[in-house]
Parts: C-alpha cells; sequence; structure tokens
C-alpha cells in the first residue's frame, strides 16, 4: 500500500517535470528514471536538489526583487540614449538590463593582480563598501588582509557591508569575521537558517562582487580563499580572471548588490532595519564620472528568481553571431545539448571554436562529465585544450568584437540554478587583451586529440558515459 503511494506521487511528479515545468530535456529523463529506480528516495533527491519552486516563492516575497526590477527600470531611462550594438539588441531588451557605453574595463588575470587592484581602491573609500563572495575565508592569508581592511575602513565611519555563501566554505562561521562586525562593519549569510540552507542545499549565491563608494566595482572567478593565488599545491597553476569597472555599468552591480542584501537582511530582521537599509543603499545607486570611458557594457544577472537565463541565452547569441573565431575558458563544460549543438554548427560554419578547460580537476565526476561532452566535439573539429594547472576563469570572446567575463560556468548549474553575474563588454581593445591572454595560456595547455575517445580504456568511457548521462543534474 506504502508503495503504490509512493509511485502514484512519482508519477504525479513526473507528469509535473513533463507538461509543466520548463526544463532541460536530459535533466528531465533523469529525473524520471530516479524516480523509476529509486522510488522512495526519488521525491526526496528531487525537492532538495531541483525544484527551484519553494525558492522562488521565498525570492518573491521579500522586497529584493522589486527593487532590483523598479531601479533597473529607471536605470533603463537613464541610459536610454546608449545605442546597443545590433548583434544584442534583441538579448538587451529581453533581459531588461541596459546597455550602457561609457565604461572603462581592466581585465585582472590572476589573484595578485586583482588583490593588488581591489585593496588599493579600498583605501581610497569614503563612504561605502559593499562586498558580495560564494567564498569568503578569513581564516586564510588573503581573507585575513582583506578583513583587516575592512575593519580599519570601517573605523574611519565607512559604511562596509559584506555577504558570503555558507556552502562556498562550510568550516567558516561568523565569529571568523569579529574583527569587521567589532569595528561597526555588517556581516550576513546567504540562507542564514540552517533549515532554509538544507531545503536548498542546492541554490547558491555563486556571484562575486565588489562596489567602492558606487563608482568602481571588481566582479569575475577569483573568491577569497589562498587557493585563487594559486597556494594550493594540488591544483597550481590556478588561472582566473576577473574585471575591475568604472562607469554607468557600475550602478546596475550595485542594484544587484542591492537586492541580494535586502533577501538575505529580511530575513534577519532582528539585526536589521530593512526600510533603512533599503533606503541607504539606493542612495549608493549613483551616476559614476562621466569620463569614465567609451567602453559598451551590459550586466546580466540570473537565478531560480529570474524569468529566463538570460546568461545562457546571451551566450547562444554570442556564440551564433561568431564570423572568425570563438575563445571559451571554463571549468566545466556541462553546458546541454543545444549549447553544444551551437559550438559544433559554428565551427562547422568556418569558425574557429577552441576551449580551455582545466588539466587538473577539482571534483572529478564533474570533470568526467566535462570530458565526455569534449569528446562530440572533439569528433566534428572543435578545439579543445587541458590546462596544466587548474583554470577557474570564465569568459567568452569572440571576433575582436565582444567579451564576456562572469561567474558562470559553462553548465547546467551556472545557467539555470546558481545566482550569477555576467559581464559582456563590447570594445576591440578589451577583446584583443582577452583573446592575447587565451593564446598565452594556450602556451601552458594540451590539445587534445580529435579521436581521444578511442583511446581512454572501456571502463573510462563507461565512466565518462555515466556523469554525462547525469551531468544535467550536477
Amino acid at each position: 500500500m506504502v508503495m503504490n503511494v509512493i509511485y502514484i506521487f512519482n508519477i504525479l511528479i513526473g507528469l509535473g517535470l513533463l507538461f509543466f515545468q520548463r526544463k532541460d530535456v536530459n535533466a528531465t529523463i533523469c529525473w524520471l528514471l530516479i524516480f523509476a529506480f529509486v522510488p522512495v528516495l526519488g521525491p526526496l533527491f528531487f525537492a532538495l536538489f531541483e525544484s527551484g519552486f519553494l525558492l522562488y516563492l521565498l525570492s518573491k516575497q521579500y522586497r529584493g526583487s522589486s527593487v532590483r526590477q523598479e531601479l533597473t527600470q529607471e536605470l533603463t531611462q537613464k541610459y536610454q540614449k546608449a545605442v546597443a550594438p545590433l548583434s544584442i539588441r534583441g538579448m538587451v531588451q529581453q533581459a531588461k538590463v541596459p546597455y550602457t557605453a561609457d565604461n572603462q574595463v581592466d581585465l585582472l588575470i590572476d589573484g595578485e593582480e586583482k588583490f593588488s587592484r581591489l585593496f588599493e581602491d579600498l583605501k581610497t573609500a569614503t563612504k561605502s563598501i559593499n562586498v558580495l563572495y560564494f567564498i569568503f575565508d578569513p581564516t586564510e592569508e588573503i581573507g585575513r588582509k582583506l578583513i583587516n581592511l575592512l575593519a580599519e575602513k570601517a573605523k574611519q565611519g565607512v559604511k562596509v557591508r559584506l555577504l558570503y555563501d555558507r556552502f562556498g566554505r562550510m568550516r567558516v562561521r561568523r565569529k571568523d569575521f569579529l574583527a569587521l562586525i567589532k569595528a561597526g562593519g555588517q556581516v550576513e549569510v546567504f540562507l542564514p537558517s540552517v533549515l532554509r540552507s538544507l531545503l536548498f542545499v542546492n541554490y547558491r549565491l555563486h556571484r562575486k562582487l565588489v562596489v567602492i563608494d558606487g563608482k568602481v566595482a571588481y566582479t569575475g572567478g577569483i573568491n577569497v580563499a589562498d587557493e585563487y593565488l594559486g597556494k594550493n599545491p594540488k591544483r597550481t597553476p590556478w588561472r582566473d580572471t576577473s574585471v575591475r569597472i568604472r562607469g554607468s555599468a557600475v550602478a546596475h552591480l550595485q542594484v544587484q548588490f542591492m537586492a541580494d542584501w535586502l533577501f538575505v537582511c529580511e530575513q534577519n530582521k532582528h539585526r536589521h532595519d530593512t526600510a533603512q537599509e533599503e533606503a541607504e543603499l539606493r542612495k549608493q545607486v549613483l551616476l559614476p564620472d562621466e569620463d569614465a570611458g567609451s567602453m559598451g557594457v551590459q550586466v546580466l544577472s540570473c537565478g531560480p528568481d529570474t524569468e529566463l537565463p538570460y546568461i545562457r541565452d546571451t551566450y547562444l547569441k554570442l556564440i551564433s553571431e561568431a564570423k572568425e573565431y570563438l575563445f571559451i575558458q571554463t571549468p566545466y563544460l556541462i553546458p546541454g545539448d543545444t549549447l553544444l549543438d551551437m559550438l559544433r554548427i559554428a565551427d562547422n560554419s568556418g569558425v574557429d571554436v577552441r576551449i580551455l578547460i582545466p588539466g587538473i580537476p577539482d571534483k572529478k565526476f564533474v570533470y568526467y562529465a566535462t570530458l565526455a561532452n569534449a569528446n562530440p566535439l572533439l569528433r566534428n573539429g572543435v578545439r579543445i585544450y587541458t590546462h596544466k594547472g587548474f583554470v577557474h576563469a570564465k569568459t567568452l570572446v569572440a571576433d575582436d568584437k565582444v567579451s564576456a567575463v562572469g561567474t558562470a560556468n559553462f553548465d547546467n548549474r551556472s545557467f539555470r540554478i546558481n545566482y550569477e553575474l555576467a559581464t559582456v563588454v563590447h570594445d576591440e581593445e578589451f577583446a584583443k587583451a582577452c583573446r592575447d591572454t587565451f593564446l598565452k595560456d594556450l602556451e601552458d595547455a594540451t590539445e587534445l586529440l580529435p579521436d581521444r575517445e578511442k583511446g581512454i580504456g572501456f571502463f573510462s568511457r563507461i565512466r565518462e558515459g555515466f556523469w554525462r548521462l547525469v551531468g544535467p543534474l550536477l
């Protein structure tokens, strides 16, 4: 009797997946197989690791989402004179985030350069510092240095807010930030409730973002931990990329931080006056210096609370528009069949498509899925390289025209589940810098052979095939 009820329940969930939830077909098939072969645990796994409905409702009931929509609309009106390139006008309209044309974007290709520039800018802060990282480890050297600097600025009267994800580094606790808290800084954790953290363990605030005085911003792949400086002997050398931004695009990054911060504040009302926090953060959404630069920028964000996977859709558009070359760096290559097909089609159309992935994995099962997805691309002419170390950079550059540097990996998790950011830059010189960086990285890489799959052995092929099957769920 009990098993009959379980099977009926699984059938109802399966029907919901098939007919009501907009989901990748491969992911749907994987879940249907799980319901069939693991009927007792299947619904529990689905609730914990896949169903975004509850988290969607959780996001919507807080002020952050509506504030983001409201301020984005206001900023759109301010920047309506900036005309986006024809190739992305449709994407700009769909993502409902305006294109700005008065920016300066600096490419930062390792942790040393990123933190050196960041510390210089933090020292000049006079009003506000807003910090958001998926991983922020204040128990390690770089984390301690940053916390001490933030505490010093807080003592000087600068308003410091810091937000991090609990699951980015499980051993980190709020008490590790006491130096900043005692100095007057505010520290919060995404999904602070233990119960909510367990219920929504699959959803991660994967963004990396610092906004200083509303005028300078940093984003990209680099978190706050010593391994991002190449100090993890198991995964070295470490390749990563971030950007430093000045100009009107900073206002959109500020709005995104504001939405994420208010989301957490409303869960911790015993520590925050949410209305006051909102009023203070609104004042920080400033128009930066008009002479910042002349680079075109669009800032994209996506997550369980957005209607569409804006970053994924923009990447699809950029791949389809490429005419000469397309270079991608990513730690994981599990983007789903649509993106894989687009890469193959681009290569067959004469575009020089090259992808750089790690040679040293951080998660072996994800790496097996990455290699499995590489095999059909290799057979169809796409050139794929493995770096001698670990590649954590998430970049795309095409035709010396457009580049993207973000927090999103080239996988379904980043495109559909995590909270992510991406900076799309329309500038020839910046694109050339990204191109040259990619080509230099290839000097420390090994190209995979088109018939790689034939030489890896029977059990390795079975292993990679299995992880490719479950890849949509990773």
